[in-house]
C-alpha cells in the first residue's frame, strides 16, 4: 500500500482456506439482493488476500504433523511419570 512518495505500509497476508468460487457461492446465499458476477467479485478482493498455494498446504501439513508429534510425546512423558 502506498502512502506517499517512496513510503509504504506493510500488511499481513491473509490466505483463503476455500476457493474463490466457494466464497462467492456463500456470498450469493448470504446476500441474494446483491447481483454480482464471479469476475467482479474476484476483482473486489483486497490485495492482501490470496488463494492457497501448494507451498502453503505443505506448511500447514508440516505444522499439523509437528503438533501431533508434540501431543504424542507429551502423553508419553506423562504416562512415564505416572507409571514409574
Amino acid at each position: 500500500m502506498i502512502t506517499g512518495p517512496k513510503a509504504y505500509v506493510s500488511h499481513m497476508i491473509h490466505v483463503l482456506e476455500k476457493t474463490q468460487t466457494e466464497v462467492y457461492n456463500e456470498f450469493e446465499k448470504k446476500y441474494p439482493q446483491i447481483k454480482m458476477s464471479l469476475k467482479t467479485f474476484e476483482r473486489c478482493k483486497p490485495y492482501f488476500v490470496r488463494g492457497v498455494r501448494p507451498k502453503d498446504r505443505e506448511n500447514l501439513l508440516l505444522a499439523v504433523t509437528i503438533q501431533r508429534l508434540r501431543l504424542v510425546f507429551e502423553s508419553f512423558t506423562k504416562y512415564r511419570r505416572t507409571s514409574c
